[in-house]
C-alpha cells in the first residue's frame, strides 16, 4: 500500500473514532437510564443518578443497582403471589425473595419481613420470643454484603402488588421526592393508637384539602383526627419501602430493635414504620407516583389506555405502541409505577382487576411479550447469604397460563 492511500485509511478510521466517541458521548447524556437485558428475557435493571460520563483515561464506577426484595413462604405461594411476580418480572424487576422456608402464619410473617423474631403479646407477657426467620435487617447485612451504598432497596409484599411501570420511572421518581427513605402512604393510622404522637406527630399531607374532600370512602367512627372520615393520605403502608442501601440497613436495624423491644406490643410491622415516620425519618409519596395503596381510595383509581409515556424518560419495557392499560389515579393525575391492594375490603380487586394491566391483557398482542419474557424466568431465593434458583414454572405452572 502506498504511503498516500496508508494516510488516507487512517485518516478515514481517524474520523470513524471520534463520530463514535461523540455519538457514545451523547448516547450517555440523552440517553438516561439505562435498561439491560437479562436472562430468560426478563429485563434487568441497572441505574445512575443522573448522566454519565467515559472520558478518555478515566475510569468509570459501577452505576447503582436496584434490589427488590419481597418476603414469601413457600407454604402460601399461590395464585396471588405468583401474579405479584410475573407484573415483576414482565416490568424489568428482578425481585429476590426471602423467609421462603419458614412456617408460621401471615401475621407471623408481617413481622418476620424485618426481624429474625417474632414476639406476640403472649409471648411477651411469658418472657419469651420465636425466632422464625431472618427479615430483611439480615439479608441486606448478608446477601448485600458487598453491595455499593448507593444501590437502591425495594422492600415490596408478594401477594397483592402488581407493578405497572419499569424501573426507570421508580428510580426517578423516587429521586425527584429528595429523601433517604420512602414508605408508601395510607389514608389511616393503624395499627397504632390514634391519639399517640405515632399518629398525631405525622405531618399532613401538602396535597389540597378539597381534593379529598369528597372522595373519602368509608366511615371510621372511632377516628377523631380525621373528624370521622378518612382524610388524606399521609400516614405509613408497610407494603412499600424503598431507599438507598447505605439507609435502608441502619433503617431496618432500628426497625427490628423497636419490633423486639417489649414495650411493642403490636403483632404488625406497620406500627414500627408509623413510629419512625412520627420522627421524622421516613418520607412518604403523597401524591401516588411511585406507590399506590387501595385502602378507602379505589374510587379514584381507572384503568385506561395509555399510549404516552407518564414521564420523560426513556423506556423500552412498556409497549407504548399498544396503548398498554394503566391505572390512572384521577385525583391526583399520577400513574403509580405500584399498585397494592392492601385492605381486605380491596382484596376481591386482586380477581376483578386481574385482565386490566396490560400485563394480564388476554389480548395476543400483550400475552406474546409476557409469554417470552416469563417463559424461562426464576424464582431468586435468598437463604443464609447464599441464593439460589427455582424455576418459576415450577412454582407457578398451576396459576399462570404461559408454559
Amino acid at each position: 500500500m502506498s504511503p498516500v492511500r496508508s494516510r488516507s485509511v487512517l485518516a478515514v478510521l481517524s474520523i470513524v473514532s471520534t463520530i463514535t466517541w461523540v455519538l457514545t458521548l451523547f448516547g450517555e447524556v440523552w440517553g438516561g437510564v439505562d435498561e439491560l437485558v437479562a436472562g430468560g428475557g426478563a429485563p434487568n435493571s441497572r441505574f445512575a443518578r443522573g448522566s454519565r460520563f467515559t472520558f478518555m483515561g478515566s475510569a468509570t464506577p459501577p452505576p447503582p443497582r436496584l434490589h427488590v426484595f419481597m418476603p414469601i413462604n413457600q407454604a402460601v405461594a399461590g395464585r396471588r403471589f405468583c401474579r405479584s411476580y410475573l407484573s415483576a418480572v414482565v416490568n424489568g424487576y428482578e425481585p429476590v425473595l426471602y423467609n421462603w422456608d419458614l412456617e408460621g402464619s401471615n401475621r407471623e410473617m408481617q413481622k418476620a419481613k424485618i426481624a429474625g423474631t417474632f414476639r406476640s403479646p403472649a409471648s411477651i407477657s411469658l418472657g419469651k420470643a420465636l425466632t422464625i426467620g431472618s427479615g430483611l435487617r439480615d439479608v441486606l447485612d448478608s446477601y448485600l454484603v458487598d453491595a455499593e451504598g448507593s444501590d437502591y432497596v425495594l422492600l415490596a409484599d408478594a401477594m397483592d402488588i402488581w407493578f405497572q411501570l419499569s424501573p426507570s420511572f421508580l428510580v426517578n421518581r423516587f429521586n425527584e421526592l429528595d429523601a433517604e427513605v420512602v414508605i408508601g402512604v395510607d389514608k389511616m393510622c393503624w395499627p397504632n393508637d390514634l391519639a399517640s404522637p405515632d399518629c398525631t406527630n405525622v405531618p399532613e399531607s401538602p396535597l389540597p384539602s378539597w381534593v379529598y374532600a369528597n372522595f373519602s370512602e368509608g366511615t371510621h367512627a372511632c377516628n377523631p383526627l380525621t373528624k370521622n372520615r378518612v382524610g388524606a393520605p399521609r400516614w405509613a403502608n408497610s407494603g412499600t419501602v424503598m431507599g438507598q442501601l447505605q439507609h435502608m440497613r441502619p433503617l431496618f436495624h432500628t426497625l427490628a430493635e423497636i419490633i423486639d423491644s417489649p414495650s411493642y406490643a403490636s403483632d404488625n410491622d406497620q406500627a414500627a414504620f408509623n413510629i419512625l415516620l412520627s420522627q421524622g425519618r421516613l418520607a412518604v409519596d403523597p401524591r401516588y407516583r411511585m406507590f399506590w395503596s387501595s385502602a378507602f381510595d379505589t374510587s379514584s383509581v381507572v384503568w385506561m389506555n395509555t399510549p404516552y409515556r407518564p414521564d420523560d424518560i426513556p423506556d423500552r419495557i412498556t409497549p407504548w405502541k399498544l396503548y398498554p392499560p394503566l391505572a390512572h389515579h384521577m385525583l391526583t393525575g399520577e400513574v403509580p409505577v405500584v399498585v397494592h391492594l392492601n385492605d381486605v375490603p380491596s382484596k376481591h380487586l386482586l380477581e376483578d382487576w386481574w385482565g386490566k394491566s396490560w400485563f394480564s391483557n388476554p389480548l395476543p398482542e400483550f400475552q406474546e411479550i409476557v409469554r417470552h419474557r416469563v417463559r424461562n424466568a426464576t424464582l431468586r431465593v435468598a437463604t443464609a447469604g447464599e441464593m439460589r434458583e427455582i424455576p418459576l414454572e415450577q412454582v407457578c405452572r398451576d396459576h399462570l397460563d404461559y408454559w
